[in-house]
């Protein structure tokens, strides 16, 4: 029998759905309300240099000491198939990712569409997702 892990790494991260929310105010700017679910045995890291070498030109630029670009791989949950080009990753090391409106240094967004991967039994083995980390 095959041995499919079901975790890919010792990590957990928040996913965080961006909600619009309110009557347009000011510039018909809403306010947003940010809801976070915690999701463990991911693997998160910044890219190698020999995975950014693949990028578009887009994302090259975004490689430098202003931002980075993280890989996500994550066990096919709900809040990993779920995950939108409007949502958010936040991973602070802990086993409670906290997202936290006065310091955004553990924010990354996410870029472009979740990629689910398929398994050898059919379904679906595991997410993989590309996040951008802007630094200040």
């Amino acid at each position: 029998m095959l041995n499919i892990p079901s975790e890919f790494g010792r990590q957990t991260v928040g996913f965080v759905t961006v909600t619009d929310t309110g009557t347009p105010g000011y510039l018909g700017v809403t306010e947003q309300t940010r809801t976070v679910v915690a999701l463990s045995g991911v693997r998160f890291r910044p890219l190698s240099t020999e995975e950014t070498s693949g990028l578009t030109s887009e994302l090259k630029g975004l490689t430098t000491i202003a931002g980075e670009v993280w890989k996500l791989t994550a066990p096919a949950a709900a809040a990993s198939l779920a995950a939108q080009s409007t949502g958010e990753i936040v991973y602070d090391g802990t086993t409670n990712p906290v997202w936290d409106d006065d310091d955004n240094s553990n924010v990354f967004q996410i870029d472009g569409f979740n990629q689910p991967k398929p398994g050898i039994f059919g379904g679906v083995h595991h997410v993989t997702i590309l996040c951008l980390r802007q630094k200040s």
